[in-house]
């Protein structure tokens, strides 16, 4: 570590801070939400964590919202963390993540809620399917 601390504060001038900065294997490192698994990018089980419970916050049903407003937040924080988490290889919990979020939302309204291929099918998000159901 010391030769890489020498050259990144002699040559290109940049300060080390000793206790924030460690070597790890990139596996080992979770970096903006997200883990390096060889050549493949996941996100990381705090950040999956930190979604469900944003999205409890937001299903509250002693939440004073009106329903399309509810929904409408729901729907810009479900598709803002699916964008920032594109990037992510790992597609096999999606379905899960899917069914679990149609649950949470059906259970507000008491209607059956739109699977992501039906709403997509309908050029809308599923929170939009439902609104205008």
């Amino acid at each position: 570590m010391a030769n890489v601390t020498c050259y990144l504060q002699e040559r290109l001038k940049l300060v080390v801070n000793q206790t924030k900065s460690r070597f790890v294997h990139a596996e080992d490192c979770e970096h903006l939400g997200f883990i390096f698994k060889g050549k493949r990018i996941i996100w990381s089980e705090p950040s999956l964590a930190d979604f469900k419970q944003n999205v409890r916050n937001l299903t509250k049903r002693s939440w004073g919202l009106s329903m399309p407003r509810r929904l409408e937040k729901l729907s810009i924080y479900v598709r803002g963390w699916m964008n920032y988490y594109a990037l992510s290889e790992f597609y096999r919990p999606i379905p899960e993540l899917d069914e679990w979020l149609r649950r949470r939302v059906s259970r507000l309204g008491g209607m059956p809620c739109p699977t992501m291929a039906e709403a997509a099918h309908a050029n809308q998000t599923p929170a939009q399917a439902r609104c205008a159901a």
